[in-house]
C-alpha cells in the first residue's frame, strides 16, 4: 500500500503520515522511491489513533510502541510496564479531571458574580448647556433658541431648538434629532454590536494598534481644552471605549443617521457616570445643526469607509465646513488595491456610495490636495475576514489593507 491509499484510509494527511515516519512512529519498508505500508504499519496506525483518542502525547505514543516491538506480550514484565504505564496515564488524566473541575467552578462563579454584581446607578445626561451654542441653524447661519425645554443646571432633556428662518430640530431623551432619517435598505442599526464580534482576531489586533496610537496622540493635548466629534458611530466607535481616559474638559459631539444607534451608546455611557459633556446628533445627512469651524480633532474610525458606502464624497470633503483652521484627524482606514474584485463586489452591495471608498493611496492624495499633512502607518493586512456587513465582499485570498493616520491641517501653526 502507498503512501496516499494509506493516508486516505485513516483519514490523515500525507504529511501527517510523513511526521510520523520522522519520529519513528511508524516504520514502512522503503525501497528508496517510496514507502510501502503493510499489515503491521496498519496495526501501528490504528495503535496510534486510538492512543491519540485517549489523550495520549505522541512521546507517550512512541514510549508505548517502543515496549510493544520489543516484545511478545507474554512476558511478565512486558505487561507489567504496560499496565505501571496506563496506571501512570490514568493518574495523570483524573490529576487533570479534578484541575477541569475546579476551572468549572471558578468560571460558574465569576459567571455568577457578572449577573449578580450591582450595576452602577445610571446618570441621564441630555444635551449639554455648554455645547448650546456650538448649534446653529445649517440653511440660514442663524442661532437657534430653546423652547418649551425640559433641563436642568447642565443638561436639556427634552425641547425644541428653533431658528428664525422656520428650520427646526427636537431635543428628544437629550439627544438632538434632525428628523432626518435614513431608509434606504443598504443598512441597519447595528444594536447588538454584531460588527465587533464577527470579525478575525488579527483584525480585533490590528484595530487595538490603531486605538492605542491614536488614545496616544488624544493624551498628549489632555490639557487643553478640544471639541472632539466622531461619526458613523454605527460602525466602529472609538470613543465609546475611551471617554474615560480623555480630558473631562472637552466637548464631545457623535453623529449617526440612526436614533436609535444613538440611545444605544448614550445608555451605555451614561452606566459609566463620566462626567463629560457629550453631544449626541442623529442625522442621516451631512448638514449638521453645527457652527461651521467648531471642531477641532475629528476621530475617523472607518469613518471614510462607511461614508463611502452611503455618500458621494470623502468623508472629509463633507466634514470640512465643521472643521477648525488647524484640525486634525485621527483614525483608521481599511482599503483594497485598485484592481481589487472586492471593490467591485462593494460597489455592488452600496449602490449608494462612492468609487473613492476602500480604495488604496486615494485617501492620503485627497487629505494631501485638501491641506493636510497626513502620515499613514501601515498596520496589517487581512486576508479572509467574516461574510457579514462590507465583509461579505472581501473575495478571500486579497489583501485587506489597515492602516492608522494622524492628519493636522496648516501643520506648526499655533492657537
Amino acid at each position: 500500500m502507498r503512501i496516499g491509499e494509506f493516508a486516505a484510509k485513516y483519514g490523515v494527511s500525507r504529511d501527517t503520515v510523513r511526521f510520523y515516519i520522522n519520529n519513528g512512529l511508524l516504520i514502512p519498508e522503503d525501497s528508496g522511491a517510496q514507502y510501502q505500508f503493510g499489515e503491521r504499519e496498519c496495526r501501528d496506525m490504528e495503535t496510534i489513533l486510538r492512543l491519540k483518542e485517549w489523550s495520549f502525547s505522541l512521546k507517550e505514543i512512541r514510549e508505548y510502541m517502543s515496549v510493544l516491538r520489543v516484545s511478545t506480550m507474554v512476558e511478565p514484565e512486558s505487561i507489567q510496564d504496560i499496565q505501571d504505564f496506563f496506571d501512570h496515564k490514568k493518574a495523570k488524566l483524573e490529576e487533570s479531571i479534578e484541575s477541569l473541575r475546579k476551572i468549572c467552578d471558578n468560571i460558574d462563579a465569576e459567571s455568577k458574580r457578572l449577573l449578580q454584581r450591582d450595576m452602577p446607578q445610571r446618570k441621564k445626561t441630555g444635551v449639554p448647556l455648554q455645547a448650546l451654542p456650538l448649534l446653529m441653524c445649517p440653511y440660514c447661519g442663524g442661532d437657534l433658541t430653546l423652547e418649551m425645554a425640559a433641563l436642568d443646571s447642565r443638561y436639556v432633556y427634552q425641547g425644541t431648538l428653533r431658528c428664525d428662518c422656520g428650520y427646526q430640530v427636537q431635543v428628544e431623551n437629550g439627544i438632538v434629532k434632525t428628523g432626518n432619517l435614513y431608509t434606504a435598505p443598504y443598512d441597519s442599526p447595528d444594536l447588538k454590536r454584531g460588527l465587533y464580534r464577527n470579525v478575525s482576531e488579527n483584525f480585533v489586533t490590528y484595530l487595538q494598534r490603531c486605538k492605542d496610537l491614536a488614545l496616544r496622540e488624544l493624551q498628549q493635548d489632555a490639557n487643553q481644552k478640544k471639541i472632539i466629534l466622531e461619526g458613523h458611530c454605527n460602525g466602529y466607535f472609538f470613543l465609546y471605549d475611551h471617554l474615560k481616559l480623555l480630558n473631562r474638559d472637552n466637548i464631545y459631539i457623535i453623529t449617526d443617521k440612526y436614533p436609535e444607534v444613538l440611545e444605544m451608546y448614550k445608555r451605555n455611557i451614561e452606566f459609566l457616570n463620566l462626567n463629560l459633556n457629550i453631544l449626541y446628533i442623529a442625522d442621516a445627512s451631512i448638514r449638521y445643526p453645527l457652527k461651521y469651524h467648531c471642531v477641532d480633532i475629528l476621530i475617523d474610525f472607518m469613518g471614510d469607509n462607511e461614508h463611502s458606502l452611503y455618500f458621494q464624497n470623502f468623508y472629509l470633503q463633507d466634514m470640512a465646513p465643521y472643521l477648525a483652521s488647524d484640525s486634525m484627524v485621527l483614525g483608521a482606514a481599511l482599503s483594497y488595491s485598485p484592481n481589487a474584485k472586492s471593490l467591485t463586489a462593494l460597489h455592488r452591495k452600496y449602490p449608494e456610495g462612492s468609487c473613492y471608498g476602500y480604495n488604496k493611496n486615494l485617501l492620503e492624495q485627497y487629505y494631501r490636495r485638501a491641506g493636510y499633512k497626513c502620515d499613514i502607518q501601515p498596520i496589517g493586512v487581512i486576508l479572509e475576514s467574516s461574510d457579514q456587513y462590507s465583509f461579505e465582499c472581501h473575495q478571500k485570498g486579497e489583501k485587506l489593507y489597515m492602516d492608522y493616520f494622524n492628519a493636522r491641517k496648516n501643520p506648526g501653526k499655533k492657537e
